[in-house]
């Protein structure tokens, strides 16, 4: 029988299912029906019929305002369309709230969206209602901030009883217990006082040991409370005893610790955070500066290296290899950052200007600029130049109350030595500094309509540091690289038949080096080039073109022949003379533990990260810190720990804009990004969202922006991602060592998570920079 036979049936027969004589009409409808179909079509029935505990809450779902609707002992929270259906359907079902009652308003709705909100068949406009899209839930990884037990806790059920001042003695019995703690189980009915103590008596130990404590009840104080299976679950902390007891219960853990298993919940959370935090911490692209005060005024003090921000750190090098960010940071500029954390003071722009062999910087904020009305001027004449750069700038304050070490197994200490612990405590503030530089908006920063002499903007010149004040720690990252590689900051020349460009060398290697250009090259893959050092009394280095990155801008050259790669080694050995930047993995391991640490406490987005298992790649988990911008928020479910990331991926985001170019990387390559640009309605309900190659002109992206601030708000988000390494097991050594003495089942489960890792990535709000980007457009349109 055909299953739209079969619903036919079901239709004709719902509104008879209440009447006394339904199973007339049952018998007289399916009478030509085998026995089987006749089963299914009373199963279906039977489940339509049952009663429905499931509440409907379309206040998330629904443009319209939503009324509360009683029924029983159950509150729904409907818009006038499903008010209309949710009576009407319950009608039928004899005024109960059934199943079926709960199916017809849910599928009414979902039609209802969906004929109303079908985008628009014209592409030159964007559609301006709200989208349908599959559901993908992903689950929230919260980094940085673990919960860890200084004491070893057992699984261990005892039977209890509690007693409480005014409450008749109340029996139960412990799920764990640990020198200082314990949990129980009491039943439902019970009302203990959270803000008193509680005597915990223990019959069982009361009979084999002899202590007046043990008679009387030890004494603890309640944690918390919650309602767990129709019990009342209760976390109870110690209160100071006396030494013969807590002699009796170490002893007593001790000896049960072969028969009762211990409680790793936490150790296993904190693994876990940690291998993932070590999958990303190669490809962190921003670059975490923190600052502490020297004579009384904010400076930066550390800078916080991996693999892919040195780009940005390299950007402020200039001709005698000097770092120059401590001068675009300056203390009266770090001070606007710490007292004024306004989207416009976290946005600076900053270009270079070469002028007698020597690099001068230019740098401001987008308030100075405002301020000083020289905004377009300063964007017209930045974005002309080759070193034009537009950073983000999160600052937050560090808190000290928590601990800088944020991996404590049982039975070790909880902080570092006392010198590392002095250094972390005297630093105020974290500062990601993200470049967010989007090459191809640059022209409409040039074009932008401006009038003035560039001289103004002189004001906004660097003074030239004659030393970093800056100290560099490098995250202790294990290479994996084939040959070791040596990143340094050398102007070269680059030379083949028919050009001769200028460039800086990013780093090198025994086998190859990879050149930065400032503009797009026209190269061939194959091709045999010269790369000349242009103040080094360096050997010339013959190389093939292996690849082009960054649109051209990034050169991947290998040695000729082997006989020409001791020619790159005789480069190494002289660079790694001259000041070299801090190799990683240095003596500061402690300290770059805990900075790192500090800064994920801190993060200035969410971080995702993309699995692959039996042929399927999908985003296993959004990662993000307890006091840092949380970009990917607008997808989060309500009262959830998971996001809902079908809105994001509905156009295509992982198979058309992240998989393509995935397929080609290697976790040695750099990262690169796709940006998004969303509409989020008046009532906070996520519409579109397009990537940068849907709306693939000018005109397109425009007309989005333009009809997002009309109906709702505009949010740009910048997705970076990078092929990743191979998982690093090294630093959570201790943890994993732990786990498989105590579950190693768990322990193999969470190394082959990490070894299904393909991908990290980083989602970043670009909100501002792309309403400055598009403003400029609307400007010369103006004029």
């Amino acid at each position: 029988m055909r299953a739209t036979l079969q619903n036919a049936i079901i239709e004709q027969l719902k509104p008879l299912l209440m009447e006394p004589d339904f199973e007339v009409a049952f018998n007289r409808l399916t009478a030509t029906e085998s026995n089987s179909d006749r089963f299914l079509i009373k199963m279906e029935l039977n489940r339509l019929k049952s009663t429905c505990t499931r509440i409907i809450d379309l206040r998330d779902k629904s443009e319209f305002d939503c009324q509360t609707v009683t029924q029983g002992q159950q509150q729904h929270f409907l818009d006038a369309p499903a008010i209309e259906v949710f009576h009407r359907t319950l009608a039928i079902y004899g005024n109960l709230y059934t199943t079926g009652v709960y199916e017809a308003v849910m599928d009414s709705h979902q039609q209802r969206r969906q004929q109303q909100y079908t985008p628009s068949d014209n592409s030159s406009a964007p559609p301006s209602d709200t989208i349908t899209h599959s559901a993908y839930p992903v689950p929230k990884i919260v980094l940085g901030s673990y919960f860890n037990r200084n004491e070893t806790r057992l699984y261990y059920r005892l039977e209890v009883i509690v007693t409480q001042a005014g409450i008749p003695p109340v029996q139960g019995y412990s799920i764990d217990l640990s020198l200082n703690g314990a949990q129980i189980r009491l039943p439902a009915d019970t009302q203990l006082q959270t803000a008193l103590p509680v005597r915990l008596l223990l019959p069982k130990l009361k009979q084999e040991y002899l202590l007046d404590e043990l008679n009387q009840g030890i004494e603890y104080r309640i944690i918390s409370q919650q309602e767990v299976e129709n019990e009342q679950l209760y976390s109870l902390q110690r209160l100071p005893g006396s030494d013969k007891l807590d002699t009796l219960l170490n002893n007593l853990i001790n000896s049960y610790k072969i028969r009762y298993r211990a409680d790793i919940s936490d150790v296993l959370q904190t693994t876990t955070g940690l291998g993932l935090e070590q999958q990303y911490l190669p490809h962190m692209p921003h670059l975490p500066l923190f600052i502490g005060q020297d004579n009384q005024q904010p400076t930066v003090q550390f800078a916080l290296l991996g693999q892919d921000n040195l780009t940005t750190l390299n950007y402020f090098l200039d001709e005698t290899q000097c770092n120059q960010l401590s001068a675009m940071l300056s203390p009266d500029r770090l001070k606007q950052l710490i007292d004024c954390q306004t989207s416009d003071a976290q946005i600076m722009f900053s270009f270079c200007h070469q002028r007698q062999g020597q690099t001068f910087f230019y740098s401001a904020t987008l308030t100075e600029l405002k301020a000083n009305g020289l905004l377009n001027r300063f964007l017209s004449y930045g974005a002309s130049k080759p070193g034009w750069r537009i950073f983000k700038v999160n600052c937050n304050k560090i808190d000290h109350q928590q601990t800088y070490k944020v991996s404590v197994l049982p039975g070790e200490q909880s902080c570092y030595a006392p010198l590392i612990e002095q250094q972390l405590s005297q630093l105020s503030h974290v500062i990601h500094l993200t470049d967010i530089t989007h090459s191809a908006a640059n022209q409409l920063y040039r074009h932008r309509p401006s009038d003035g002499d560039a001289n103004q903007l002189k004001i906004f010149g660097q003074p030239k540091l004659r030393r970093s004040m800056v100290k560099l720690i490098a995250l202790p990252l294990a290479d994996k690289r084939k040959d070791a590689r040596v990143k340094q900051q050398a102007e070269i020349s680059l030379t083949t038949e028919t050009h001769n460009i200028e460039g800086w060398l990013h780093n090198i290697s025994s086998q190859g080096v990879q050149l930065r250009l400032p503009h797009p090259a026209s190269l061939s893959t194959g091709q045999q080039v010269e790369v000349r050092f242009t103040h080094d009394n360096l050997p010339t280095l013959n190389c093939n073109l292996v690849k082009l990155g960054r649109g051209g801008r990034i050169v991947h050259l290998s040695a000729l022949t082997a006989h020409h790669s001791e020619d790159f080694i005789t480069v190494m050995e002289k660079l790694k003379q001259q000041s070299p930047l801090p190799t990683l993995g240095n003596e500061h391991s402690a300290l770059a533990e805990g900075l790192k640490n500090i800064m994920m406490r801190h993060l200035p987005g969410n971080i995702f990260f993309l699995e692959k298992q039996q042929g399927h790649i999908f985003i296993s988990a959004i990662g993000s810190s307890p006091h840092g911008e949380q970009p990917a928020e607008i997808f989060k479910q309500p009262e959830e720990q998971r996001f809902e990331l079908g809105p994001l991926l509905q156009d295509g985001l992982l198979s058309k804009a992240i998989m393509p170019v995935l397929r080609s990387m290697r976790p040695r390559y750099s990262q690169e990004y796709v940006e998004v640009f969303i509409r989020v309605s008046h009532q906070g309900h996520i519409q579109h969202c397009y990537t940068s190659q849907t709306l693939n002109n000018l005109k397109a992206q425009l007309a989005f922006w333009q009809q997002s601030q009309t109906c709702g708000q505009f949010i740009a988000l910048r997705l970076a991602f990078a092929a990743a390494r191979k998982p690093d097991l090294a630093p959570i050594q201790r943890e994993l060592g732990y786990l498989s003495r105590q579950a190693a089942h768990k322990a193999k489960a969470l190394q082959q998570r990490l070894w299904r890792i393909i991908a990290v990535g980083d989602i970043t709000n670009i909100t501002e920079e792309v309403n400055l980007r598009f403003g400029s457009l609307t400007a010369t349109k103006q004029k």
